[in-house]
């Protein structure tokens, strides 16, 4: 409020569509043991109410935070061709990728990213729903 009121310290808002926590399904996506070229993502089901069996794929994308644009795809050095797998995401436990992103997007500098991994609600062949989910994370030099 402070920041409205004139008194210094900068203001803007940010509008957003990504979740980092899917309340509907129980999904939080959480990144851990960073480096500028790897981290661990942690992905935790709890509570919520699929409908059907959750799952992701090995795609992912990283985009980074600046005030002045607000989110942005970092720049990829190479061609993905992501595969077709199915990694399940059992109810009620975490599971954990590691993920590791230099080949496609170089060493990340110093900064405010975030990993967005597409979470599918799969109830039958076609039909499914769909969220990406992200986890925010810093790198620090």
């Amino acid at each position: 409020i402070s920041s409205q009121l004139g008194d210094g310290i900068d203001h803007y808002t940010v509008y957003n569509d990504w979740l980092y926590k899917n309340e509907e399904w129980g999904i939080t996506l959480t990144a851990e043991n960073v480096t500028p070229t790897s981290a661990t993502i942690k992905c935790t089901q709890s509570g919520g109410k699929p409908t059907g069996e959750l799952q992701t794929g090995s795609r992912y994308i990283l985009e980074t935070w600046t005030k002045e644009y607000g989110w942005q795809e970092v720049p990829c050095y190479a061609e993905a061709s992501w595969t077709a797998e199915a990694w399940l995401i059992p109810k009620d436990s975490a599971t954990e990728w590691e993920v590791e992103w230099e080949w496609l997007y170089g060493p990340l500098s110093e900064g405010t990213y975030r990993i967005g991994k597409e979470i599918i609600d799969v109830r039958d062949t076609g039909d499914y729903d769909n969220a990406m989910i992200y986890a925010e994370f810093e790198i620090k030099e």
